[in-house]
Parts: structure tokens; C-alpha cells; sequence
């Protein structure tokens, strides 16, 4: 993006083409093959813009070395958790983004597609899943997330850390991954599985407010261990294949009859 007005308003005006010029080292690494697939800030994508780019990345990784995509950063950990569901292939699949706009001073965007190339080309990345390359530091997709609005140093993938680094013009990878994510077809259509931050004050009436909705299952984030408030508790006793629930606290494991892990529900109506 860069600045539409003196007030601070960023649009989108950069191709890939554009965003490859700007970067002249890349000529010297490889030969780079430029294309747009879509052009709107990510968070205002759909699941159908996710999978629009899995299919592209997919379709691009068989007949290149590596593949680079440029991401905005607000919604980049869930394109990078879809894709290593998506498109598991052997050659890298590498996100990257920047967080200062190409118009900024200290614009980190050139210097992290940089350093997603080194990576997408690098023969140590190959079978290693989706990754994602920012401040040099490369993280295994499935992990990472956006933890600061504003900081160039924004993306962390805690309590792991980064599997590896870019130091200068050498790629260094430092673990891997010990297994690849379950792999996904590509749907007709998604199910609508809201999530709900439940804290203290959760009501049946607001759980019973989403199921009676157009949804195909509900995710419940809910304390610690993933303990749940006695009065709702009946609600998804009920609705045992509709109901999936985890613990909101970002580490450790949730108690075992918690069903942390994420499955498509079944329709709860």
C-alpha cells in the first residue's frame, strides 16, 4: 500500500510487478515471474480469497523452484494456517508482508520479499509445509500469528519460535517441522462455525442466540483449561457434534474432555 492523502489513508497501487522492480537484488537470485491474484486489503478477505490463493500457489509450485506471496498483515496467520491445509507440496510455499507502507521511511517490504525469495529458492526449505518469512526470521505457518498493531517486529510464533533465519544471504534453517497438518480438499463451501469468547457473564441465551442461527457448528474459547460456566453447559451437553471447545490461554493443553481440537461440526438446527 502507499498513502492516498496527507492524512495517512493507504490504498492499494503496487502490482507485483511493482513490488519485484523495487527489489533489483531478486534478478540475481533467480528468475522471477510476477502475478496478481488478488488486490484488496486482507482483512477483507473472504474464504473464498483464501482458497483462491491456495490454488494459485499450489498450481504456480509445480513449475517453479519456490513460491512467494505477498500478504497483508492482518489476516496473514490465517492464510498461512489455510495453506498448510491446502497446498502441501515439496517446493516452498513462502508468505511474506510488511508492516510500514513502500512510501514509509524504514519500509521493511523490500527487505523481507528479499528474504522470502532466499528462502523460496533455498534447497533446505523444500518439505518443510507453508512458511512464513518476516525480519529475517522464518516461522512454519501453521504457528504464527500477528501479536502487535504496529511494530515492524510484529509476527511471533510462541512458545516455538522461528524454525530458522536469514543472515544476510544465507539461509539457516534450526529445526523443522516433526509433521505436516492434516491435509484439506477444497470444498464447494465452507461451513459457518462462529468462535465465541466466553468469559465471565455468559448466558445460555447468547449461546442459544447463535445456534438458532443459519450455522453449521459453534467454537467455544473459554478459561484455563477450557472450563466451562455451569449454565450454558447443558446447551452443548445437547449438541455434542455441534459444540467444540478449547482453552483461550495461547499455551499448554486444554482438559482432555474439552475437545480442543478443530473438526467440521455437524449442523446444530
Amino acid at each position: 500500500m502507499t498513502a492516498e492523502s496527507a492524512q495517512g489513508a493507504a490504498t492499494l497501487k503496487l502490482g507485483a510487478a511493482s513490488l519485484a522492480a523495487a527489489v533489483p537484488q531478486l534478478v540475481e537470485l533467480a528468475e522471477i515471474e510476477a502475478r496478481d491474484v488478488l488486490a484488496k486489503p486482507s482483512a477483507s478477505f473472504t474464504l473464498a480469497d483464501i482458497v483462491a490463493i491456495a490454488k494459485a500457489a499450489a498450481n504456480a509450485a509445480t513449475a517453479c523452484e519456490g513460491v512467494v506471496i505477498t500478504h497483508g498483515t492482518d489476516t496473514l496467520e490465517e492464510t498461512a494456517f489455510a495453506l498448510s491445509l491446502l497446498a502441501q507440496v515439496e517446493a516452498p510455499i513462502v508468505l511474506t508482508a510488511a508492516m510500514r507502507r513502500a512510501d514509509q521511511p524504514g519500509a521493511d517490504g523490500p527487505g523481507n520479499l528479499l528474504a522470502a525469495c532466499r528462502v523460496a529458492i533455498s534447497p533446505a526449505a523444500r518439505g518443510k509445509g507453508v512458511l512464513v518469512v518476516v525480519d529475517d526470521e522464518i516461522h512454519a505457518a501453521p504457528l504464527i500469528r500477528k501479536v502487535h498493531s504496529f511494530r515492524p517486529h510484529a509476527f511471533s510464533s510462541l512458545p516455538f519460535g522461528p524454525i530458522g533465519y536469514v543472515a544476510e544471504d544465507r539461509v539457516r534453517f534450526a529445526l523443522a517441522p516433526a509433521s505436516r497438518p492434516p491435509r484439506l480438499a477444497y470444498g464447494a463451501g465452507a461451513p459457518v462455525v462462529p468462535i465465541l469468547e466466553a468469559g465471565p457473564g455468559l448466558e445460555p441465551q447468547t449461546v442459544e442466540a447463535l445456534a438458532a442461527g443459519a450455522i453449521d457448528g459453534l467454537v467455544l474459547s473459554l478459561p484455563g483449561r477450557g472450563m466451562s460456566q455451569p449454565k450454558p453447559r447443558p446447551l452443548w451437553r445437547g449438541w455434542r457434534n455441534a459444540f467444540r471447545l478449547f482453552s483461550r490461554a495461547g499455551r499448554g493443553l486444554a482438559r482432555r474432555c474439552a475437545r480442543p481440537t478443530l473438526i467440521q461440526a455437524a449442523r446444530s438446527t
